[in-house]
Parts: C-alpha cells; structure tokens; sequence
C-alpha cells in the first residue's frame, strides 16, 4: 500500500484490519531499518516507502543469492 500513496496510520489499521498500535509498532521497526519515510501533514503523520533503501537491499541480495549459484 505504502508503495502507491503515502498513508497515516489510522489509514493503514483500517485498510488492514488491525489496530493502530498493531500498526504503529510494525512502522516502527520499518523506521527503524530506513524501510519506511514518516512525513508530518498537519495533525498526522504519513508514511511512504524508502526506495532507496529498497534498491540497496535488492541489490545486496540479488548479490548474495548470485554467489549461491556461482
């Protein structure tokens, strides 16, 4: 979801069916590995993804898994 808008959230909770703290402890683990950007918009806070970190992890396991079948 976060790949196509960013979302507070209260709008990732509804969208997924869980609780806001459910949300907001997995948020905070993907904040905490630069997966995801939190961006304040007035009262809330929204998230969107990390692209770049996301490049960077694909190319380290496009990398690691390359060496298997080396």
């Amino acid at each position: 979801m976060l790949k196509q808008n960013s979302l507070c959230v209260n709008a990732l909770a509804r969208r997924l069916g869980v609780t806001p703290a459910a949300v907001s402890q997995h948020l905070h683990v993907l904040r905490e590995a630069d997966i995801v950007r939190p961006e304040k918009k007035g009262y809330f806070v929204h998230y969107s993804i990390n692209d770049d970190k996301l490049s960077e992890w694909r190319k380290i396991t496009g990398e690691l898994l390359d060496c298997d079948s080396k």
